[in-house]
């Protein structure tokens, strides 16, 4: 391919991006922060075409490759936020709660944070964090199956966890303690390290020996994404109570006995951990099974390196959960969000018996707790015909009761 060519192919796929961006810059926006997001890609996109005209001018021809190649790659990676900004403006979203989340994501983060919520293809909720481009926005990703159900919103108290981390650092914080925690559990199967791995080390060899630490590596990363992983599971069960343990349990109780992600712990240690979160917290859990929904796994020696590593990574990362328990305590302490309020819960259940929406809440967990307890007790009406439709009678209170809320906090 000629130099001309090159600029000209890669030129001609960020014009046409940027064709689809200025059209949906033109379209409706039901709030103006997923436009504002679109506005910051443009610009970036825009800086991508200034780069390959300076390029354009010049004789060197590694200069125009590497140009090319880079605004190809920011060409690439951006095509993916624009379909998430696009998709968040419609109409499928639950915009209803788009105001309660975004001043919860405030008051955590402590920013002047803009929120964007799209519905997306993906049956797990998601977020983005790290993103230099948009470093004052929270972007949280609902299944778009899902965009109706009101229930399934105390999840988006996880996704915020995955913001709170990333902007406390505790990462940073975590990481030395779970370094010992990890070569502490090395150590002390230094036999079954050396047999896995087929090196030979000494147990003060464990944390400077370059090939021990190629080994171990991968797993320290491991159990700090799992830290982050009950960090956040902790966040929405404060933020939610037990309205998050039925929106966990709803997501995840058909989808046990899967693969594991070494991220993540394993799902009956993030289901021990929550209710060891809402105890902590003295929160109801609401559903009667969620405790016996995940059985642990079966204790047998390691058959190889991965097992082995991952099985001390487990176990640096469960020394730290009552930490982290308390850490999002505090943190949503520090935030000023209230804990659930039983008798404002009592009395949104009373409205919702009343088929009223619920008014003058203090947080929006009272009413999406209220809506969980609705549909867990049978009989909730004495009408057999309200009961009959309880789900659909219920999912509509709860978005009316959102929307008076957000009516009522505006006007504070």
């Amino acid at each position: 391919m000629s130099r001309r060519e090159l600029v000209t192919f890669t030129r001609q796929q960020l014009l046409a991006l940027l064709a689809e961006v200025n059209g949906i810059l033109g379209g409706e926006f039901p709030y103006e922060h997923s436009r504002d997001a679109l506005k910051e890609l443009k610009k970036k996109l825009v800086e991508c075409g200034d780069q390959l005209d300076t390029a354009e001018r010049s004789s060197d021809l590694a200069l125009i490759e590497s140009t090319c190649s880079t605004v190809a790659e920011e060409i690439q990676w951006s095509i993916g936020y624009v379909g998430f900004f696009l998709r968040s403006t419609n109409v499928r979203n639950a915009f209803e709660a788009w105001g309660p989340l975004l001043r919860l994501a405030r008051r955590l983060l402590r920013l002047n944070s803009k929120l964007v919520i799209s519905s997306e293809w993906e049956f797990s909720p998601f977020t983005f964090i790290g993103l230099s481009a948009f470093p004052d926005f929270v972007f949280i990703g609902l299944p778009a199956p899902e965009s109706s159900n009101p229930f399934l919103l105390p999840i988006a108290g996880h996704e915020l966890g995955h913001n709170v981390w990333a902007n406390e650092k505790l990462a940073d914080k975590y990481q030395p303690v779970i370094l010992s925690k990890l070569l502490d559990g090395i150590r002390s199967q230094l036999k079954d390290f050396c047999t896995h791995t087929g090196l030979t080390v000494s147990a003060s060899e464990i944390a400077t020996n370059m090939f021990a630490v190629t080994e171990w590596l991968p797993f320290l990363n491991y159990a700090i994404e799992q830290c982050q992983e009950v960090f956040c599971d902790c966040l929405g069960t404060r933020l939610f109570g037990g309205s998050y343990i039925c929106a966990f349990e709803y997501l995840l109780a058909p989808h046990t006995g899967g693969v594991r992600a070494a991220t993540y712990p394993s799902d009956f240690d993030r289901t021990q951990t929550i209710i060891a979160a809402a105890n902590a917290y003295n929160i109801s859990p609401i559903s009667s099974t969620f405790a016996n929904m995940c059985a642990p796994s079966p204790s047998v020696p390691p058959k190889n390196r991965d097992e082995l590593l991952l099985g001390i990574a487990d176990a640096a990362r469960a020394s730290l959960n009552d930490e982290l328990i308390r850490e999002a305590d505090i943190l949503t302490g520090k935030a000023g969000v209230s804990e659930p309020n039983d008798d404002l819960i009592k009395k949104c259940l009373k409205r919702f018996q009343q088929i009223s929406p619920a008014e003058t809440m203090s947080e929006i967990s009272e009413i999406l707790i209220a809506g969980w307890l609705s549909v867990k007790t049978v009989p909730f009406y004495p009408d057999p015909k309200h009961e009959e439709q309880k789900h659909t009678l219920i999912s509509e209170l709860v978005w009316k009761s959102i929307e008076v809320f957000e009516i009522e906090q505006r006007l504070k």
